[in-house]
């Protein structure tokens, strides 16, 4: 069996994630966090392997795409403190869910990514962590940033949908283009799968340092 830096890499995080369990009190989207990643960890392989067999994955991408999507929606919902934002990160779980759903539903016919789905999450999600950051930044207290795991975590979560979309938008374009069979083309394309690697080395660091964190604090 062939193991993929994806595999290897949320595999690590995976481990690393584990260590909430070991300093309390832990909050309820932490202790979620490890059975977030090891979803993905499953849904990276089985597309893999489907991929391998030479069978569209597509379908798996799509719908776990928006349940991680709804996750994020969670995990931003749980740090914040505005009731009012809260209230409505919930309503746009739901309807975001319900939405996505039904359009992967109506367009079981297609075998290409859900673009629709994928544009809208990202949206939601960039507008969401910025409004976390905005929270964060007007509190009257002083917070040290090294030591909150929230600040880390949704960090990495925009770290992941601000660079990831522009990457996806070129990569689609490339793959429609008349022009992709270049030689130059294929050279960008083939590259692009290495900078999506190094995206998701980055966003797993942050996450890391989000899950570590809590125990720096503990030993102070």
């Amino acid at each position: 069996m062939v193991f993929t830096i994806f595999d290897v890499t949320v595999f690590a995080v995976l481990l690393v994630s584990l260590s909430v369990y070991f300093v309390r009190p832990t909050p309820l989207y932490l202790k979620l966090f490890p059975v977030y990643i090891l979803s993905a960890l499953i849904s990276g392989m089985v597309q893999e392997y489907v991929a391998r067999q030479h069978h569209y994955n597509t379908g798996i991408a799509n719908t776990f795409g928006t349940i991680e999507f709804c996750f994020y929606y969670f995990v931003i919902r749980e740090v914040l403190v505005n009731t009012t934002i809260r209230r409505i990160i919930l309503y746009i779980i739901i309807f975001y869910a319900l939405f996505a759903f039904f359009h992967l539903y109506f367009n079981r016919g297609k075998i290409s990514f859900d673009t629709v789905n994928y544009t809208i999450g990202t949206i939601l999600t960039t507008v969401l962590c910025i409004y976390y950051f905005i929270e964060l930044f007007q509190k009257s207290t002083e917070v040290s940033l090294a030591r909150q795991p929230a600040f880390w975590i949704v960090t990495g979560i925009f770290f992941s949908a601000v660079i990831s979309y522009p990457l996806f938008v070129m990569q689609s374009f490339m793959e429609e283009s008349s022009h992709f069979h270049t030689e130059a083309s294929r050279i960008i394309f083939s590259n692009l799968g290495t900078i999506g690697n190094i995206i998701l080395v980055m966003s797993t660091i942050l996450y890391s340092i989000g899950f570590l964190c809590r125990i720096k604090r503990s030993t102070l």
